[in-house]
């Protein structure tokens, strides 16, 4: 806590679990050309569509906080 009146700071400590999860879908297989011609100009060997899962949830302590969301993302191997 960052206070800017003359009063003094508290401080809370809290632990949590996060919980992860995703999977890769490789996509050469959709365009085999197109994933060549990746390969030959940037040297790219492979490509996925990522999607993960996250969780984060408060197991004790003073401070309560929780999240949770999707992500969706591109991989490629170099």
């Amino acid at each position: 806590e960052d206070r800017s009146d003359s009063k003094g700071l508290k401080r809370g400590h809290s632990q949590g679990i996060l919980t992860e999860a995703g999977l890769a879908f490789q996509l050469d297989w959709l365009d085999p050309r197109g994933s060549w011609s990746m390969y030959e100009m940037f040297g790219v060997k492979q490509h996925f569509l990522t999607l993960d899962y996250q969780r984060l949830d408060t197991s004790r302590g003073d401070v309560d906080f929780s999240f949770h969301g999707i992500t969706l993302g591109l991989l490629f191997e170099i």
